[in-house]
């Protein structure tokens, strides 16, 4: 079973009120290398609706339970009190998950839901997924702010393993404001256009790589043929210019389902605390 809880801001956040006024406005937290510019106040997001460990918290919690064969058998999603037993760092749990550490239970029960995100990161991908892997960038700043130097942030499991579970919660959530016909905001990708990909091919072709029509028909394929080229020192270019020739993801309240995702339902509400329409 696995439990994905986040904090339940709208308890804090009433409808029409200042506060709900001013975080509309923002619209998100904004980040900068240094800083952060957020949604709600401090008081709020770094205190009362954060997942201190050892401190009862307001959640709201998504319940998945699995078989022996990482199927889903059943979920729920509840209003919750939850009381962390420990706030990890992501080379904590990476260490966690290379069985390097020493958190005794706790470590064993990060290492059995990396066994769990790799079975549902597999599902994913022979579902269709398109799983872009692109370098994030990391910047060191001197004393006056200015950037000195810019490298590539190391994509470990352990980041892998929150994000898929973050996809699981939304869709399970979006599932469900499905069935039951609730109006709501989804978070939709289309369809890629056919004239960019063809541009796409074009600028590919004048690196050597030739890419056959019909290439393109599904994520799944889009996703076969970045794994043709990981390889390549064009690799990280071809990622970029191929993302940019797709749909941007966009809210609505019409569902049309997420194509980079392979998904016909999927909402964004993992972030309350960062983002407006979550």
């Amino acid at each position: 079973r696995a439990i994905v809880a986040i904090a339940d801001v709208s308890f804090y956040v009433p409808p029409g009120s200042a506060i709900d006024k001013e975080a509309r406005r923002r619209g998100n937290s904004v980040y900068f290398p240094d800083r952060v510019v957020p949604m709600l106040p401090e008081r709020l997001s770094n205190d009362i609706c954060s997942l201190k460990p050892g401190e009862d918290r307001l959640a709201f919690s998504v319940f998945v339970s699995f078989d022996t064969q990482n199927r889903i058998l059943s979920t729920e999603i509840v209003s919750t009190v939850i009381n962390s037993k420990a706030r990890l760092t992501y080379e904590q749990a990476q260490e966690a998950i290379e069985g390097k550490d020493q958190l005794g239970s706790l470590g064993d029960a990060v290492r059995d839901l990396e066994q769990l995100r790799q079975a549902l990161t597999k599902s994913r991908l022979e579902d269709g997924a398109i799983d872009f892997d692109l370098p994030e960038p990391e910047f060191e700043l001197d004393d006056s702010g200015m950037p000195v130097l810019i490298s590539a942030r190391e994509r470990l499991s352990s980041h892998r393993l929150v994000e898929e579970f973050m996809l699981l919660a939304n869709r399970i959530v979006a599932e469900r404001i499905t069935e039951e016909g609730i109006p709501s905001l989804f978070r939709v990708h289309g369809r890629p256009d056919p004239d960019s990909l063809e541009m796409f091919k074009s600028m590919a072709a004048t690196f050597g790589v030739r890419i056959p029509d019909g290439s393109f028909n599904s994520g799944k394929a889009i996703t076969n043929f970045l794994n043709s080229v990981a390889d390549k020192r064009i690799a990280t270019v071809l990622n970029e210019r191929l993302l940019r020739s797709m749909k941007k993801a966009e809210y609505t309240p019409k569902n049309i389902g997420h194509f980079g995702l392979a998904m016909p339902d999927y909402t964004h509400f993992t972030s309350p605390i960062r983002r407006y329409p979550d």
